[in-house]
């Protein structure tokens, strides 16, 4: 084992420059660990600087639960340090790190370890600075800090430059998405949004066959060519000729019967049956729509995917959509920062589909603006013969927080309803809330539903309730606008 060498305030060593590990732990509660990449003049060059939870790698920098990791020659050259904190909850009244509770630090290069624990924190401090790893004379070294704050994460971030969540200070600049348009800057807070009118891009790839459990391949429908598609024309959305909702089904009867979907999927039937009930509930019977998947696949969404949530998470998306479309298939969207995966799950495939998908991507950050216009583009490749539900899922905001807002509104004179849904701590959850009440809309076209940190323990009714309160209103307004008929 390593010798240890216990750190003093401001006290320092030397380190090997290869992987440098920071272990941070504190006795009792709960912490969130971070680290920032700073430059000469003590600030970050970009909103990406910042490493947390949602954004748990980048520059040579790694986030794994409470351990940063820095891979040291492949720090970019204009980096001059990497901070490594600790914070709690500084929205939580009462929540602040004690006598008890200051956290410490281990630090190990693979040569030697350092050790240093701050000064006892005893006056209302919510985050507070470890340890730096900075340049010296052409090698690294590493130095103890102790430094603590009242104002949480979000402090320190404002600190270093980093752009807070202010709806009124842009983040980083829009992220063109492959084959999309860059949306603009909104208007005014409360004036109704620039209609989005895209150029048109690609049409949505078809989906990779992948091996389903059977060992047979998937075989996806081909992808109609994109038709052109811009802001609704006078009388409002209509449905493709020759699927009108319902066709041939009875009024008010499910897309897809029970007795296909009992010889089909037998094991989705108590969630085909349960969503029937739900969508009966609030008047929606006999309701028609595209449902779409949006899954979160940045690094804090893992657990999620190992104990099988995400599989039956689309399962229960599955059971609703068969109530809704009569194609029996739910187009999927994996996203981090970028798109990772753009696949589908059907009726006849859904055994294990999720974890087959997923286990060949790798983990990331979080931008929602990617998945959203994929979304899009794809509704409008396909026609769009009904409106588009798209149940978006994720555990936390994104980076890019500002084109996102923007998106939505831009969004709402589309026959597409987003309704997000949130996995763990309700603190991450923040920005969903604020993109269901936002202005500036010409509809309210997004909902929020939180699961709370135990997802699968909703009940499939329950989740149905939620997921469906805003849909039919959202429909009623879409008609009323011209959006629909």
């Amino acid at each position: 084992m390593n010798a240890v060498t216990r750190l003093t305030p401001g006290a320092n060593g030397p380190l090997a420059g290869g992987q440098v590990r920071a272990a941070v732990a504190a006795a009792g509660g709960s912490i969130d660990v971070s680290a920032v990449l700073l430059t000469t003049t003590g600030k970050v060059r970009g909103d990406d600087d910042l490493v947390f939870f949602n954004h748990p790698a980048y520059g040579g920098v790694r986030l794994d639960g409470a351990c940063v990791t820095v891979d040291l020659p492949r720090v970019p050259a204009d980096v001059a340090k990497v901070v490594v904190a600790a914070s709690v909850d500084a929205a939580r009244p009462g929540v602040v790190f004690d006598g008890a509770t200051t956290p410490w630090v281990d630090v190990d290069d693979g040569g030697r370890r350092f050790q240093f624990t701050p000064a006892p924190l005893t006056h209302g401090e919510t985050v507070v600075l470890l340890a730096e790893f900075y340049r010296r004379d052409g090698g690294w070294k590493v130095r103890a800090i102790g430094q603590g704050y009242a104002t949480g994460l979000a402090g320190l971030a404002a600190d270093f430059g980093v752009v807070v969540d202010d709806p009124g200070t842009p983040t980083a600049p829009a992220t063109r998405a492959a084959g999309g348009a860059t949306p603009p800057p909104p208007g005014p807070p409360g004036t109704p949004a620039t209609p989005f009118a895209p150029s048109a891009p690609a049409a949505w790839p078809a989906p990779t066959p992948w091996p389903a459990p059977t060992g047979q391949p998937v075989q996806p429908a081909p992808v109609q060519p994109s038709p052109a598609w811009g802001p609704p024309a006078p009388g409002g959305w209509q449905p493709a000729p020759g699927s009108a909702p319902g066709g041939t089904v009875p009024a008010g009867a499910p897309a897809i019967s029970l007795e296909k979907v009992s010889r089909t999927a037998p094991g989705l039937v108590d969630l085909y049956k349960a969503a029937g009930v739900s969508l009966r509930k609030q008047g929606a019977a006999g309701l028609r729509a595209a449902v779409y998947l949006v899954l979160d696949h940045s690094a804090s969404m893992s657990g999620h995917y190992r104990t099988g949530t995400m599989q039956h998470f689309a399962e229960q998306v599955l059971g609703l959509s068969a109530n809704l479309d009569d194609d029996g298939v739910v187009p999927l969207v994996f996203f981090s920062d970028k798109v990772s995966l753009i696949d589908e799950i059907g009726l006849d495939n859904y055994h294990g589909r999720i974890q087959a998908l997923q286990a060949k991507l790798s983990w990331g950050g979080t931008n929602y603006l990617p998945a959203m216009m994929a979304v899009i583009d794809h509704h409008r490749a396909t026609g769009g013969a009904y409106p588009a539900f798209v149940v978006f899922q994720t555990d936390g905001a994104p980076f890019d927080k500002r084109p996102a807002r923007d998106l939505i509104r831009r969004s709402s004179n589309l026959p597409i309803f987003w309704q997000f849904v949130g996995f763990g701590k309700g603190r991450h959850l923040k920005f969903l809330q604020g993109l269901d009440t936002m202005e500036g809309r010409l509809v309210d076209n997004a909902g929020f539903l939180a699961t709370g940190r135990a997802p699968g323990d909703l009940s499939a009714g329950e989740l149905y309730d939620q997921l469906l309160a805003e849909f039919p209103i959202w429909l009623s307004a879409a008609r009323a606008a011209g959006i629909l008929r």
